[in-house]
């Protein structure tokens, strides 16, 4: 009798338990349908990382940079290259041109002197007029003309063993010719062809010299004649705004080549 009250008991308490699980079921079955979910999620995105589409047109990319460089190389002959180089050559002047440097320099020493001309190829001149429609009128007003720049030169007189330092001469060169802007004169030693913040910096605080057009006429005849006794003439500025365009284009074409280079890694 006692027994059976246990078996009783027992079957009453298992029957409480079976009622009350299916909530518990169901939690448990929701967590775990919810990390299936999100488990899923991770991989969907782990599979669905996509290619980038930059990567994909590099090759096109590169491929019009060989086009480019290509037709560089064909039409980049330079006629007055030699006679350029032979004229320098006679003239006594060193040519100091770093590949991948906008800086040129050209040097040359007259007696106790050292004469340094130093200029930049991104100071081309450029003075093309723009392409005529058949509506525009023949005479254009001057906003519509194109800006020339004119290309900066500075000349360097140096005399080493004078205490004196350097002349040196900011010039531009117009229709052809040197024109002077200012003349300064420093204490020391001053190398046009090496740009460094400190240099730059004495050359911008020391006094530059009078404007040159508000100079005495008699005086800007002599720093004319100066500079021209030196080779500093009509000749030498052809000969710079040669070398500028010609430097310009090889530049270009390395700067072509190099790119794809990159692209190509």
């Amino acid at each position: 009798m006692a027994s059976r009250s246990s078996l009783t008991a027992c079957r009453s308490l298992l029957s409480r338990a079976v009622a009350a699980s299916p909530s518990t079921v169901r939690a448990s079955t929701s967590s775990l349908a919810r990390s299936a979910i999100a488990v899923g999620s991770i991989r969907a995105i782990s599979r669905s990382v996509p290619r980038f589409a930059a990567v994909e047109g590099d090759a096109e990319f590169s491929s019009t940079i060989a086009e480019e460089l290509k037709f560089e190389k064909e039409n980049s002959e330079d006629p007055a290259a030699a006679e350029t180089a032979a004229y320098l050559k006679t003239a006594g002047w060193a040519v100091e041109d770093k590949a991948g440097s906008d800086v040129v320099t050209f040097t040359k020493k007259i007696d106790n002197e050292i004469i340094a001309v130093t200029f930049r190829i991104s100071d081309i001149s450029e003075s093309e007029l723009p392409e005529e429609d058949e509506d525009s009128p023949e005479e254009r007003d001057e906003e519509d003309m194109p800006e020339s720049s004119s290309p900066q030169v500075t000349i360097t007189v140096t005399k080493p063993t004078s205490a004196q330092g350097s002349l040196v001469f900011t010039t531009y060169i117009e229709e052809g010719t040197f024109s002077i802007e200012n003349v300064s004169l420093f204490d020391e030693i001053v190398d046009a062809s090496k740009e460094t913040a400190e240099g730059q910096f004495r050359q911008d605080a020391a006094y530059g010299g009078p404007t040159f057009d508000n100079l005495d006429p008699a005086i800007q005849d002599h720093f004319e004649s100066f500079l021209e006794s030196r080779g500093i003439n009509g000749e030498l500025a052809e000969v710079i705004q040669e070398y500028q365009v010609s430097k310009e284009q090889k530049e270009y074409v390395s700067w072509l080549a190099n790119v794809k280079a990159f692209i190509d890694l």
